[in-house]
C-alpha cells in the first residue's frame, strides 16, 4: 500500500487515480517505524498479560475466600 502518487489527487480529491491504492497522499514506511510499532506491541501485550494474570489471581483469592467462608458457615 502506498497511497496515490500523482499529483491530480491533491487538485481533485474525488478523482479515484489508482483502484488498487487508498485515497490518500503516498506514504513511506521505514525499518524504524516497524521497529518502534513492534516495540509499542511488545509493551501493550505485556501490560495485557500483567493486567490478566492480575484478574487471574483476583478471582483465584475470591473464589478462595467464598470457601473459606462456605466452610465456615457449615461449621456454624
Amino acid at each position: 500500500i502506498t497511497g496515490q502518487v500523482s499529483a491530480a489527487v491533491e487538485k481533485n480529491p474525488a478523482v479515484w487515480l489508482n483502484t488498487s491504492q487508498p485515497l490518500c497522499k503516498a506514504f513511506i514506511v521505514t525499518d524504524e517505524d516497524i521497529r518502534k510499532q513492534e516495540e509499542r506491541v511488545q509493551q501493550v501485550r505485556k501490560k495485557l498479560e500483567e493486567a490478566l494474570m492480575a484478574d487471574i489471581l483476583s478471582r483465584a483469592a475470591d473464589t478462595e475466600e467464598m470457601d473459606i467462608e462456605m466452610d465456615s458457615g457449615d461449621e456454624a
